[in-house]
């Protein structure tokens, strides 16, 4: 275990330097989300996003552990629609991974459901972001080994992020209905 834990600490700082002073708009969101979640004793949640009739977002919560996010557009609205009225959210969140829209599609691993961190935690574990499904971003803070600029790699945290945090917001919005 102590090999494990060394060999974790000099990859770290093999790490191309990154000072991570990115901040992240969806950690407060993330975070009241789970304990809504948690209170509620739910593990999905779905909901409309402002600014058109056709784009929805939703999570899968894996208590302790982790937030799977989902937003796109899906061709036939009304169906998530009734799914998100009679509170089917599950079928609404897989109706999105499987059929949403590739066309701005976002998909969120968020390890440790406490929002997008630009590296990785203390634990070693970070997020991974999908954009339009074949755009894949580790959060680990090494963007050059992702053949990427330290500003792309910024650029694509902070989209990331803004995304999120609209989903989660919309999230939040549909959880608080249920008071």
């Amino acid at each position: 275990m102590q090999i494990r834990s060394l060999a974790l600490i000099v990859a770290l700082f093999c790490l191309p330097a990154f000072d991570g002073a990115l901040e992240s708009t969806s950690t407060p969101l993330a975070k009241e989300l789970v304990a809504l979640l948690d209170q509620r004793k739910l593990q999905n949640v779905a909901a409309k996003l402002p600014g058109g009739t056709d784009r929805f977002a939703a999570v899968m919560y894996i208590p302790n552990s982790e937030l799977l996010a989902v937003s796109a557009r899906y061709t036939v609205p009304v169906l998530v629609q009734e799914q998100i009225y009679s509170r089917k959210y599950r079928e609404a969140y897989l109706a999105l991974n499987q059929a949403g829209s590739r066309e701005g599609k976002l998909f969120v691993e968020d390890l440790g459901a406490d929002g997008l961190q630009a590296r990785p935690d203390q634990n070693g574990r970070f997020d991974i972001v999908y954009q339009e499904i074949a755009r894949r971003t580790l959060l680990n803070g090494d963007w050059k080994g992702q053949g990427l600029s330290e500003k792309d790699y910024r650029a694509r945290f902070l989209a990331a992020d803004e995304s999120y945090a609209t989903a989660l917001t919309a999230l939040l919005e549909e959880l608080k209905k249920l008071e």
